[in-house]
């Protein structure tokens, strides 16, 4: 989905035609890492009853059953303000549950960021779901969202 999502980022936000098999091995390889690197870091996890070594080298982390993960991210172009906002859910398993992408304008990255957290979470009530962990890749954003910091774009 990665692989996906940053080549129709290019394609809409800098005007730059897509090579599908360069898209198509970009997921391959994001699929071949995933299956990989499926356990948590600090977890312990099981397959099949029988413990698993823990690849610290891992990019996602399921959350906890029963809750689902909603992972958000932005794509920004400074220019024109253009902004397209990226949202995921999936379950304890890794299973997609849903997905949305909207377009919009901001003034900065930081408020993409915030931007794409405040629709995943109105995606997120939209779905009736109760148990949701948030993943971001902006610490500055979560800080300030978390009271870590008292004030931010």
């Amino acid at each position: 989905m990665w692989s996906i999502w940053k080549a129709r980022c290019k394609a809409v936000f800098d005007h730059l035609r897509p090579n599908p098999l360069e898209v198509l091995r970009g997921a391959r390889e994001a699929w071949s890492k995933f299956f990989q690197n499926e356990v948590c870091p600090g977890n312990i996890n099981r397959v099949d009853g029988e413990e698993v070594v823990v690849n610290p080298g891992v990019t996602w982390c399921a959350p906890p059953n029963p809750f689902l993960k909603l992972n958000v991210d932005p794509s920004w172009q400074k220019a024109s303000g253009l902004t397209g906002l990226g949202i995921v859910i999936r379950n304890h398993m890794g299973d997609f549950k849903y997905g949305k992408v909207l377009k919009t304008t901001t003034g900065s990255i930081e408020i993409a960021e915030a931007r794409v957290i405040i629709e995943g979470l109105s995606f997120v009530l939209e779905h009736g779901i109760t148990h949701v962990c948030v993943e971001s890749n902006s610490k500055n954003v979560i800080d300030n969202c978390s009271g870590k910091i008292a004030r931010g774009d």
